[in-house]
């Protein structure tokens, strides 16, 4: 497994959402300038100060050099496919069956995301905690209990919500575990030493209502901090097709991809369908094992991290493929269950081939797993695939653009930026256009865009400043709409004088030549139709 995934260690940092969440996130790149928002994570929008604490460690261990995170990332995988297996072994599978699922797990193409993507990190610390609490929790539910797992469950429960809200629910999966248990029949072999400690139904429930405060204190601050609902293109529904997509990436994990259509943006009858027929099956799984304890624990366990990513509530998430990692390891558990009971009843021979089956599978996802790693070496390597899947999603194509950038590459990214804007005027990002444009040196179209962004953009402060930044920078560029730029500089004025707005000294000069040159224009009102630049326009 480790030699699998070991060149992962020197990639880079991604720009999608690398860049913004760590490199350019000041809790990680300088943690000691507020240990309140270290703790609060306000860039983040909701409070995972466990991730972010580990983050900063590893940014400062590597002087801010992405080997760490990947380093990190594939050592936590490690750890937790040995927790699974631990975890197979205490719920009843022989060695050789809790092996082959946890050597599955570990080279399923699935997980190649949350190793490869340096801002994962968050869900490969998320599932180690989880998993590490589960234990613990099984430890303190059976007699005679382990005094000291009982804390241990409790605080590895807290340190996975405040790692990512995703575990807010593991103290329901626990709860059914122990109703499980509770109305087992006497006959049935226990698959944990028998008796529930009279503590254990307190951990549940406690650990419950943690998650529960938790998970709404998360909901508020996202709201809140990022001043968005989340709720996007969501309906109702929007979870069915989710589902069925993300099964279908378990069972056939082929040519996997950074980013997917938003729910609800196109239709997907057989990705909802399947949802549909998954969400049967685990209903009518939970009626008839609603008396095997350990399998109750698997699935409620799954169901319960993979709910608030899920889409039912109006909170929705991206298609993310690092959503189903500690999902697809209790569906591996859950195979490995059954499977033990399989092998129960055959022959030796039988026993053989299913262990030459599960190799041969394992090779072929290793194989899979093998050829998705080099496109998180980032650039068109990760983005052309996407472009290529979905040509008329806007979104991929101004991706690419950011990574493009992020690469050096701005005359690139000019194609990328205009191409999402064909397909989707979207003035949330005209000043990240206009900026391209200008990096890439076509200053009379980043100018008209980035008056646009000024126009009809979501922050005119941010986009007067980089307008000013854009001629300051260019001092002999003469504006092709001086009225607008007598304007917009004499805001900016204001904007410093009011609001302390801080000016870089470098563009000093070229600011004051732009001043002069626009200072006797007539301060002509102007008006400024939406899509009025060239570039924004269709060809």
């Amino acid at each position: 497994m480790l030699a699998l995934y070991a060149r992962v260690v020197g990639y880079p940092f991604l720009a999608f959402d690398d860049a913004e969440f760590i490199l350019r996130n000041p809790q990680v790149t300088d943690p000691t300038s507020s240990l309140l928002d270290l703790l609060l994570t306000p860039k983040v929008g909701y409070p995972v100060p466990v991730t972010i604490g580990f983050e900063a460690a590893l940014y400062q261990l590597a002087g801010g050099a992405a080997w760490a995170f990947h380093a990190a990332a594939l050592a936590l995988h490690a750890v937790y496919a040995c927790q699974l297996l631990v975890l197979a072994r205490k719920l009843g599978a022989a060695l050789p069956v809790a092996f082959a699922a946890s050597l599955l797990f570990a080279v399923h193409p699935l997980v190649v995301q949350p190793i490869a993507w340096a801002i994962c990190l968050k869900d490969l610390l998320m599932a180690n905690l989880v998993l590490g609490a589960t234990l613990a929790f099984l430890s303190r539910a059976s007699e005679p209990p382990w005094r000291a797992s009982a804390l241990a469950a409790l605080t590895l429960a807290v340190l996975a919500m405040l790692a990512k809200p995703s575990a807010v629910l593991i103290g329901f999966a626990w709860l059914a575990y122990l109703l499980a248990r509770r109305h087992q029949p006497a006959s049935t072999p226990e698959e944990c030493a028998p008796g529930i400690a009279p503590a254990a139904w307190a951990i549940a429930g406690c650990t419950a209502v943690l998650g529960a405060l938790i998970g709404a204190a998360s909901r508020f601050a996202h709201d809140t901090l990022l001043a968005e609902g989340g709720v996007g293109g969501w309906t109702a529904w929007s979870w069915l097709p989710v589902l069925g997509r993300q099964l279908s990436h378990v069972v056939w994990p082929v040519d996997l991809l950074v980013l997917y259509p938003d729910p609800g943006s196109e239709p997907a009858p057989w990705f909802a369908a399947a949802g549909a027929a998954a969400l049967v099956l685990v209903t009518i799984a939970l009626v008839r094992l609603r008396a095997e304890p350990g399998r109750v624990l698997v699935l409620t366990l799954a169901i319960a991290i993979y709910l608030p990513t899920s889409n039912l509530l109006p909170f929705a998430r991206a298609i993310s493929d690092s959503y189903m990692y500690l999902p697809l390891s209790c569906i591996a558990l859950a195979c490995a269950l059954q499977g033990e009971r399989w092998l129960s009843r055959r022959t030796g021979r039988a026993r053989g081939a299913a262990a030459l089956a599960a190799a041969a599978l394992a090779l072929a996802l290793g194989a899979s797993s093998s050829a998705q790693l080099p496109r998180w070496r980032g650039g068109l390597a990760l983005w052309q695939p996407v472009v290529r899947r979905y040509p008329t999603l806007s979104t991929a194509h101004r991706l690419l653009g950011d990574e493009l950038m992020f690469r050096g590459r701005p005359e690139r990214a000019v194609d990328s930026y205009r191409r999402a804007f064909e397909l989707e005027y979207d003035p949330r990002f005209l000043v990240e256009f206009g900026t391209v444009l200008g990096l890439a040196g076509k200053l009379g179209d980043a100018e008209c865009v980035l008056i646009e962004a000024v126009a009809y953009g979501s922050n005119s402060g941010y986009a007067i400043y980089n307008y000013a930044a854009l001629l300051a920078y260019h001092p002999d560029y003469e504006p092709r709409h001086p009225a607008i730029a007598r304007r917009l500089l004499t805001q900016l004025a204001t904007l410093r004088h009011t609001a302390g707005l801080a000016w870089p000294e470098p563009l000093e000069p070229g600011l004051q030549r732009q001043l002069a040159r626009v200072r006797d224009v007539p301060a002509v009102p102007t008006a400024w139709p939406q899509r009025n630049c060239a570039v924004l326009k269709s060809r």
